[in-house]
């Protein structure tokens, strides 16, 4: 059973009223702005909350990358109503079917005949149209990490 401070209920609170998942450092943000706490403090709750099942977070991005976190069971896996036949529907239905948020980079190695860049591409037009969610994090060139539009239904 995992023991609640004052730390620990303003980090459930963010995270279970975000649309959207969120980086560390837009946590640390948040948190910081109603009461103030050292950054390791902040982190050292996350793991916490992350390893006692009430949020979900994962690690994104090559080399120092970024931590990603988000509500518990915001991804449950939709049942499927279409077989695909495009790569834009192929794409859907590989994000629709995830249980977490994806990296481009995931995407793109279920299309080898495609660069990455191509999907990246097909990516934006879709996420433009409305049909996927999408958010670029981590600091400098970072990653863009994809999910889907009714994962964060309240």
């Amino acid at each position: 059973m995992y023991k609640f401070d004052a730390v620990s209920q303003v980090i459930l609170r963010l995270i279970h009223s975000a649309d959207q998942p969120l980086e560390t450092a837009e946590i640390l943000y948040l948190i910081n702005k109603e009461i103030k706490v050292s950054r390791r403090i902040i982190l050292a709750r996350l793991h916490a909350l992350k390893d006692a099942d009430l949020i979900n977070g994962r690690f994104m991005g090559p080399g120092k990358g970024v931590w990603v976190w988000w509500k518990k069971d915001s991804f449950k896996v939709p049942s499927q109503k279409f077989s695909p036949k495009t790569v834009d529907e192929e794409i859907l239905s590989i994000i629709n079917s995830s249980v977490y948020p994806l990296e481009t980079k995931e995407i793109a190695n279920k299309f080898p005949e495609l660069s990455h860049s191509q999907v990246l591409q097909r990516l934006t037009i879709i996420w433009g149209d409305g049909v996927v969610k999408g958010k670029l994090v981590g600091s400098g060139k970072g990653v863009w990490i994809w999910w889907r539009v009714d994962a964060f239904e309240k």
